[in-house]
């Protein structure tokens, strides 16, 4: 197992690449933002991307989910059932009410719960 580590978005989060030396296959950790500079990673090290995993879903690791998927040809379904579980975890309805809990500093409102 190898990674490296990228610094991405203005916060400077760290999203991981994750890749088995043996088949090459790689994880894409926390994509917050900056795309075009996971991918140049992703060439430089010659790795095939396989897997997006988030471990929170707050928008400076989670923000670029969509469009790396969409970028790597990753089906919108799989992305939402993603979004769909992190929500779930979080008491949150959609993306509009996960950016509000952000802004917040992770304080839902009542009105955000799934019921």
């Amino acid at each position: 197992m190898r990674f490296t580590i990228i610094p991405v978005t203005p916060f400077q989060q760290n999203c991981s690449l994750l890749w088995c030396e043996q088949t090459r296959q790689a994880a894409i950790v926390d994509p917050g933002g900056d795309i075009d500079l996971i991918l140049e990673t992703l060439e430089r090290e010659r790795v095939t991307p396989h897997k997006i995993l988030l471990t929170h879903g707050h928008i400076d690791h989670a923000g670029g989910t969509a469009e790396i998927a969409a970028r790597l040809v990753l089906s919108q379904r799989t992305v939402t059932t993603h979004l769909e579980h992190i929500y779930a975890r979080l008491s949150l309805s959609s993306r509009q009410s996960l950016i509000e809990y952000v802004a917040r500093g992770g304080q839902p409102l009542s009105g955000d719960v799934n019921t």
